[in-house]
C-alpha cells in the first residue's frame, strides 16, 4: 500500500468511482440492461422509481421511453454524473440513502427497480418492505381468483352450465333433452373469448394502454396449454398457471447461467404432451374397464379393447 492509502466509506468510494463508472466495461451491467427492459415491458406513461440509480444508466433510458422517472442514490458523485447526461433533465434525482425510509407516499409508483444495490444493504427486510410500500398494488390476482370461482359456479352449479357441459359431451343427447345447441355454441364462444381477453388486461390497462403490434403475442396458445394441464378444472388450471409462470421466469435465470433459455420451451412442450397422453391413456383404460364390467353383468363375452366399439351382448 502507498503512504496515502486509506480505507474509505462505501459512499465515498462510490463518489470516487463515479468518475470512471460509465467508462468501465462491467459485464453485470451489460447483462442487466436487456433483462431489465424485457421484465419491465412498455413503460410509457408509467411512474418508475429507480432505487440506487447511480449514474442514471436506467433512469435516463426509461425517461426516453416515456416514463415519469424518479432516481434515488446515496452518492452525490453518481447523481452529478447522472444529471449531466443528455435527457436527464426529465428525471427527478434525489440524494437519499436507499437503505432507510424512502420519502414517498404509499403506492406512489407503477414500477420500482433496484439494480446492483442489495449487496450494500445490511438489512434486506425493511429495504424490500419500503420498495413494496411505494409500489402500486394492481390487485389483478384477486380478479383472477374471482374469475376461477365464477367459472366453477357457472359450470357446476347452474342449469346453463349443465346444458353447456351436455352439449360438449354429446350433442345428440343435448338435442334430445331440449337444449338449443347452436345457442350454447355461440354463448360458449362469447364467454370464453371474454374471459381470455382478461389475460391482457394488466398489460393493456397498466402499461401499453393500447393494442398495437408490440402487444405480447402467444397468450391464447399459453392459455390452451394451461387449460389442458389443468383439465379445465379451476383448481387444476390455477396450479398449471403457477407451474407455467415459474418456467417462464426461470428462462431468464438460465440465460444468465449460460444455459440456453429455449430449454424452458422444450420442457413446457414435453409436459403438455406427457399430460395429454396420460389423460388419453387413462380415459381409454376407464372405457375398456367399463365395457368389461357391463359385459360381465350381462353375462356375455368380454367387450373388445377398442373404446369405439359397442359392448358385446348389447342389442
Amino acid at each position: 500500500m502507498t503512504s496515502d492509502s486509506r480505507v474509505v466509506s462505501t459512499q465515498e468510494g462510490y463518489d470516487r468511482w463515479s468518475e470512471i463508472y460509465d467508462d468501465e466495461t462491467n459485464p453485470l451491467v451489460m447483462l442487466e440492461g436487456p433483462e431489465l427492459a424485457r421484465a419491465l415491458g412498455e413503460v410509457r406513461g408509467l411512474r418508475v422509481l429507480d432505487v440506487g440509480c447511480g449514474t442514471g444508466r436506467h433512469a435516463v433510458e426509461l425517461a426516453k421511453s416515456g416514463a415519469s422517472v424518479t432516481g434515488v442514490d446515496f452518492s452525490a458523485g453518481m447523481l452529478e454524473k447522472a444529471r449531466a447526461k443528455p435527457g436527464a433533465a426529465s428525471v427527478r434525482f434525489i440524494h437519499q440513502d436507499a437503505s432507510g425510509p424512502l420519502p414517498f407516499a404509499p403506492q406512489s409508483f407503477d414500477r420500482v427497480i433496484s439494480c446492483l444495490v442489495v449487496d450494500h444493504v445490511r438489512d434486506l427486510t425493511p429495504f424490500f418492505g419500503e420498495l413494496h410500500r411505494v409500489c402500486r398494488d394492481d390487485g389483478f390476482i384477486v380478479v383472477s381468483a374471482l374469475v376461477g370461482l365464477g367459472y366453477w359456479f357457472l359450470l357446476g352449479r347452474t342449469r346453463f352450465g349443465f346444458d353447456l357441459r351436455a352439449t360438449g359431451m354429446s350433442e345428440p343427447a343435448a338435442v334430445a333433452s331440449g337444449v338449443d345447441v347452436k345457442r350454447m355454441v355461440v354463448a360458449s364462444m362469447l364467454l370464453s373469448g371474454g374471459v381470455a381477453g382478461l389475460v391482457g388486461m394488466p398489460i393493456l390497462l397498466g402499461a401499453s394502454h393500447s393494442y398495437g403490434q408490440d402487444f405480447p403475442s402467444g397468450m391464447g396458445f399459453t392459455g390452451i396449454a394451461i387449460a389442458l394441464l389443468g383439465r379445465n378444472h379451476p383448481i387444476g388450471v390455477g396450479f398449471a398457471a403457477i407451474l407455467w409462470g415459474f418456467l417462464d421466469v426461470s428462462n431468464q435465470i438460465l440465460d444468465l447461467e449460460g444455459i440456453p433459455k429455449e430449454i424452458v420451451t422444450i420442457m413446457q412442450g414435453i409436459i403438455v404432451l406427457a399430460v395429454v397422453v396420460a389423460y388419453e391413456v387413462v380415459r381409454r383404460w376407464r372405457i375398456n374397464a367399463e365395457q368389461r364390467r357391463v359385459a360381465a353383468q350381462l353375462g356375455g363375452p368380454q367387450a373388445p379393447s377398442s373404446p369405439s366399439t359397442s359392448p358385446a351382448g348389447v342389442a
